[in-house]
């Protein structure tokens, strides 16, 4: 996007990705390499039976060798990639993963190894579509920055995920200067208005800059379900993202599996 808004913007704009994070003058552009990616994943083939085999895997793995899955996140670190989160609907659901890399790569960089044999799945279980992150993005704090393991914790709520597209007609520029002036507790808190008083706490903003993707991960207190009214009714509330639906039509959401153990640290543990 070149407008004198994204001049004034990239101007202005103090980047909170790390200092790894991209050299991109425009911090809502598309970049062209970035230390942040989304991998949407849908599975490849019989999504029943691929799915199925994948979860029996899984669960095995960290039912009889947990030390193998912290083999395999070292493996990936080791190669400048980091897993920060792996947000599956379940099932044979989609999985949203957002990676941090320890330099800055290319789309086509991240696509090789997500798809080849160092990946999850090795190449066989997932299709991914790999979404480099713009640094206007709130994302978590840098793994390579700051290296430490997590603290596993269940959320007395739920977490989900919705994945947003831009209008055509979107005044693009609006959209991007609230974005960046606006803290993600700012954000959060003007969401949290109206029917959706106090539900919950929104975690991160992920999107790709220009016309491209903004994916929303947030949190509730109370498990809301997943059913229509909810959060496809949250998403599409003239509330969300201080009147982001001005800017952003919906395209899906989905609440991320009970128990899952990839999640953010939740603002309202068990």
């Amino acid at each position: 996007l070149t407008s004198p808004q994204s001049a004034f913007l990239s101007s202005s704009f103090q980047c909170k990705m790390g200092a790894a994070c991209c050299a991109q003058a425009d911090p809502c552009a598309v970049p062209d390499k970035s230390s942040w990616f989304v991998v949407i994943q849908d599975w490849k083939g019989d999504k029943g039976a691929t799915s199925f085999g994948f979860w029996v895997a899984a669960g095995l793995m960290f039912l009889t060798a947990p030390e193998e899955y912290k083999k395999l996140g070292k493996k990936w670190e080791d190669k400048g990639f980091h897993q920060h989160y792996f947000l599956p609907k379940g099932g044979d659901g989609r999985v949203i993963s957002l990676w941090e890399t320890k330099t800055p790569k290319t789309k086509q960089e991240v696509e090789v190894f997500v798809n080849g044999p160092d990946g999850l799945g090795e190449g066989k279980v997932f299709d991914n579509m790999v979404m480099p992150l713009c640094s206007a993005s709130k994302v978590p704090q840098s793994f390579f920055s700051n290296p430490k393991e997590p603290e596993v914790k269940m959320p007395k709520g739920a977490f989900y995920v919705s994945i947003f597209e831009m209008k055509k007609d979107a005044e693009i520029a609006t959209f991007q200067k609230t974005l960046l002036e606006s803290s993600m507790s700012q954000i959060a808190a003007a969401a949290a208005k109206g029917e959706f008083e106090k539900l919950g706490r929104g975690h991160f903003i992920l999107y790709g800059g220009g016309a491209e993707t903004c994916i929303f991960i947030y949190e509730t207190e109370k498990d809301m379900g997943d059913s229509k009214e909810f959060p496809e009714g949250f998403a599409n509330a003239e509330e969300f993202f201080m009147g982001g639906t001005k800017f952003l039509k919906h395209g899906a959401s989905f609440k991320v599996a009970d128990g899952n153990l990839t999640s953010p640290t939740p603002a309202f543990p068990k």
